[in-house]
């Protein structure tokens, strides 16, 4: 896993992007994972890139952080990190773009069977079957949950009891309260799951 001091590395801020279809919910992950650093002490920004955002359409988000002002206001081409909801998108576009192999993929998949489909890519591979996971807790493939929890397994930084508050915060007013914790089991059970890909 990644500790405290090396998070932000040497440009003092962790950029990451979270690639998913659209309906998979990659744009209220990142609004959750942005209040869960800014209640844990961080600055954030957080944002979409707008295009096709219809059901099943490759959308991304994505988020920086830093424990100092960030000043910067464009867009991330060079993430730290990038969070790939939905593992069929390895096969049709280029997940790793812009990231280096210092860099870090946490990946919604079964197993190692991906690792063929990023083969140029040298980092560090973290994965957990996020749907799986949402399908036995929720009923839903909807993985975005489960993966802020594999994020809290990478990040020790990120701590699970705030991950749950801020999904509360986020998810009261548009789900049933047997819902809401229902998301917070299926981040408890995808943080003991995540598994890294063993070089």
């Amino acid at each position: 896993m990644i500790s405290h001091s090396n998070v932000f590395g040497n440009k003092g801020v962790l950029e990451r992007t979270f690639i998913g279809r659209g309906g998979l919910g990659a744009k209220s992950a990142v609004e959750i994972l942005a209040t869960v650093a800014f209640k844990s002490g961080f600055y954030i920004q957080a944002f979409p890139e707008y295009g096709a955002e219809r059901t099943g359409a490759p959308v991304k988000s994505f988020v920086r952080i830093s424990n100092r002002e960030i000043r910067t206001h464009t867009s991330i081409t060079n993430p730290d990190v990038v969070v790939v909801l939905d593992q069929t998108l390895t096969e049709s576009i280029n997940v790793t773009e812009g990231l280096s192999n210092e860099g870090i993929m946490i990946l919604n998949a079964k197993d190692e069977n991906f690792k063929e489909k990023i083969d140029n890519f040298k980092g560090r591979i973290f994965f957990v079957d996020a749907s799986g996971i949402a399908l036995k807790t929720i009923g839903r493939n909807i993985p975005n949950t489960p993966v802020l929890g594999a994020i809290a397994r990478v990040f020790p930084i990120f701590k699970l009891d705030v991950i749950k508050d801020a999904m509360e915060e986020e998810f009261k007013m548009k789900l049933s309260k047997d819902l809401i914790e229902k998301n917070k089991e299926a981040v408890e059970i995808a943080y003991n799951e995540t598994r890294e890909v063993k070089n």
